[in-house]
């Protein structure tokens, strides 16, 4: 059995790995969050009605009518939200944290290329065991980043206390569903189901093409702690604990019961230039967005929006 240390170590490693440019360029082949295609015709349209506005904006244009001072981004990766933030003029300032060293010097190195290196200030935090200073920040973030959070309670109790009065708790992107990726048979049954539909073209995976995807695996809880274990360690607890400590004022619900599984590792064989493959992307989001309107499914993924909440 490894270390608590140890564990520690590996994730280190691992998101300082998926922060360098050749990692994130991957993404966009075997990630169905960040193809181009499903990111603007079927995220953003259901986050914020317009396929050219991702959740971002969405946040700055509802929320945030004017520049705020300070912002915080815990679990930070490669620092691509303070670099946007700027971009939009979100806040004046910025701390951005992270458990992954890697992750933090691919950060700095980009602030120094944009120039925005006085705007954020960097540094290596162990989020799970994090200390905040009180009522420092107008915003803080967490974007794709709470499911690895272990220590839930004391993290979101930090933020809280380190938000200023009215100040807000964004979640972005972030996976709500089972935690550890023990999916239910149901959305395992109908992934496998539309596998077995898809032509073999579209089922060869990226990484090695001689390969065909027959069925959409669920991991062992052995293979999680191997490969990472911080990935959705708590995933199913962020809503009912986030509302604990905060006053949740808007959830988002978009998707990924289906299209997380069913298209990893193979959303790249799908053409954006070609009408037939639009055609089933748009027809599997359709179909995955009609199950959990009709409470079928749940949807694994949201934004959601929380404000500071008084405790006592």
């Amino acid at each position: 059995m490894l270390h608590e240390s140890n564990l520690i170590d590996k994730v280190k490693k691992l998101w300082s790995q998926k922060a360098k440019v050749e990692d994130r360029e991957r993404r966009e082949l075997v990630s169905w969050m960040v193809y181009p295609l499903i990111a603007k015709n079927y995220i953003n349209k259901q986050v914020s009605g317009n396929s050219e506005e991702d959740w971002l904006i969405y946040i700055k244009n509802t929320y945030i009518p004017h520049k705020l001072n300070m912002g915080l981004d815990i679990g930070c990766g490669d620092g691509w939200l303070e670099r946007r933030a700027s971009h939009l003029g979100i806040c004046k300032k910025f701390d951005a944290f992270d458990v992954a060293e890697g992750a933090i010097k691919i950060a700095k190195k980009e602030a120094s290329k944009q120039g925005i290196d006085n705007f954020v200030n960097y540094e290596v935090r162990d989020i799970n065991n994090i200390c905040l200073e009180r009522e420092v920040y107008d915003i803080a973030f967490t974007t794709s980043s709470a499911h690895h959070f272990k220590e839930l309670e004391h993290i979101f109790n930090e933020v809280n206390k380190a938000l200023k009065p009215s100040g807000f708790f964004i979640l972005g992107n972030e996976f709500v569903g089972p935690s550890q990726f023990q999916w239910t048979d149901k959305q395992m049954g109908i992934i496998d189901d539309l596998l077995q539909i898809l032509p073999t073209k579209y089922r060869r995976y990226i990484s090695t093409p001689w390969k065909v995807k027959e069925r959409g695996d669920r991991p062992s809880l052995d293979w999680m702690k191997n490969y990472d274990p911080s990935e959705a360690i708590r995933s199913a607890d962020i809503i009912p604990i986030l509302s604990e400590y905060c006053n949740v004022i808007e959830k988002v619900d978009f998707g990924g019961t289906i299209l997380h599984m069913l298209l990893s590792n193979i959303v790249g064989n799908f053409d954006s230039e070609k009408e037939e493959d639009i055609a089933i992307l748009k027809l599997i989001c359709y179909l995955e967005e009609t199950l959990i309107r009709e409470r079928i499914l749940p949807s694994d993924f949201a934004v959601i929006i929380a404000q500071k909440k008084d405790l006592l």
